[in-house]
């Protein structure tokens, strides 16, 4: 017997009881009472058993952890990760399934899947509010921009999501929120220059120790207005595999002592250092000499001696990815193409870079909805943008 049938036996007798219910009663309770004692007792043991076997468990675990036998490893390789890649080939083949359910709905008579897939790009709906408003001043600095280069004979091309946007939609891809441009590393150091000398304008150099990269980006100087254009440096090389190799090696002996340097000054807490930050001058130095060692070492070269335009040295966040390294031809000479009524330059074989970059462009793109924010809107003073760059009609 149960202990909520005792308690309901004991309910139903409790008015009026008698002395033989009583007694009776005491007796349901009694051995009610018993028969808790002993679930505790036995729930006790269960659980002094589960706390020796969870501490067994855990030894195995962090003997495992420490490479003394391989059984999380065999268990993980051998018996799950096949299952994961199975689902994971199942969710691909959905997804192709339903894009060509997609393309085949939205197609109109006589479409091609190009013409469907870039109608329905340029379809989408612009941005709106504060987004839209940084976008229009984005638009504003990059017409500025472009006037500043070619006035001074700089070399620039659109790169990224920049030209993605240009080339698929004829502007801003209706979430982002920041501009890509590629230079370079000659043309960026005389705008640099330049820039220095222009009080509307910054030269915001920031090294990024999240990648160990120098983060270069041209913008307004008024701090009202926090639109920029993120500048990414290319170096001329050689198109052999040993450069290629060699400059990848330079660029981890960079990382490794970059790395160093932040350890012997204390600089680990702080993950971006601005140029004008006295801290920021050692990461600086290690920079600048590994450059140097890459210009005598002969794996940056002249243009007229390169066949190729590589992903700079302070930028360069995959060494052993080669394909942010474009053969010369795919980029010069450069042609035309719109960025929202701007006329700006782009490598002349767009659409090869553009697939080296992201496959398959013309897709529905997997950040609809978790695209990075470059820019914290909640901090921007829309009121000043609009009365700076106008709003949509």
């Amino acid at each position: 017997m149960g202990f909520r049938d005792a308690v309901e036996r004991i309910r139903m007798r409790i008015l009026p009881p008698s002395a033989k219910g009583f007694y009776a009663i005491s007796d349901e309770m009694r051995d009610a009472f018993r028969s808790m004692g002993e679930r505790l007792d036995a729930l006790a043991e269960d659980n002094r058993r589960l706390y020796e076997e969870n501490g067994r468990l855990f030894a195995r675990i962090e003997q495992a952890d420490y490479g003394i036998n391989g059984n999380i490893d065999y268990k993980f390789e051998d018996r799950l990760l096949p299952r994961l890649e199975d689902a994971f080939r199942e969710l691909a083949t959905h997804d192709a399934h339903m894009k060509l359910l997609l393309w085949e709905i939205a197609r109109r008579e006589g479409e091609t899947d190009r013409e469907a897939k870039m109608r329905i790009h340029r379809s989408l709906p612009r941005a709106t509010g504060v987004l839209r408003l940084l976008q229009r001043g984005g638009v504003a600095l990059l017409g500025e921009f472009v006037e500043l280069c070619e006035a001074h004979g700089l070399e620039y091309f659109l790169s990224y999501g920049t030209l993605l946007g240009a080339v698929r939609q004829g502007g801003f891809i209706p979430w982002d929120d920041d501009l890509d441009v590629g230079m370079p590393f000659d043309d960026s150091e005389r705008l640099a220059k330049i820039v220095e000398g222009d009080d509307r304008y910054e030269w915001s150099v920031v090294y990024d120790q999240n990648v160990y990269c120098k983060q270069i980006r041209f913008r307004y100087a008024d701090a009202a207005v926090p639109c920029f254009i993120d500048v990414f440096i290319y170096d001329y090389t050689e198109d052999a595999a040993c450069i290629a190799e060699a400059y990848a090696a330079l660029r981890r002996e960079l990382v490794d002592e970059v790395k160093r340097e932040e350890e012997e000054n204390g600089l680990e807490g702080k993950k971006y250092l601005s140029a004008s930050d006295g801290c920021s001058k050692k990461i600086a130095e290690v920079f600048d000499r590994y450059r140097r060692r890459a210009e005598v070492e002969g794996l940056i070269c002249p243009r007229e001696e390169a066949a190729v335009l590589r992903y700079g040295l302070e930028n360069m966040d995959d060494p052993a990815s080669g394909a942010r390294a474009f053969s010369l031809s795919d980029i010069f000479p450069m042609t035309r193409v719109r960025f929202e009524g701007v006329e700006c330059f782009a490598p002349r074989e767009y659409e090869k870079i553009l697939s080296s970059c992201y496959g398959d462009w013309l897709e529905l793109p997997k950040d609809l909805h978790t695209h990075f924010e470059h820019i914290d809107k909640s901090k921007v003073d829309a009121d000043i943008l609009a009365d700076r760059f106008g709003r949509d009609e």
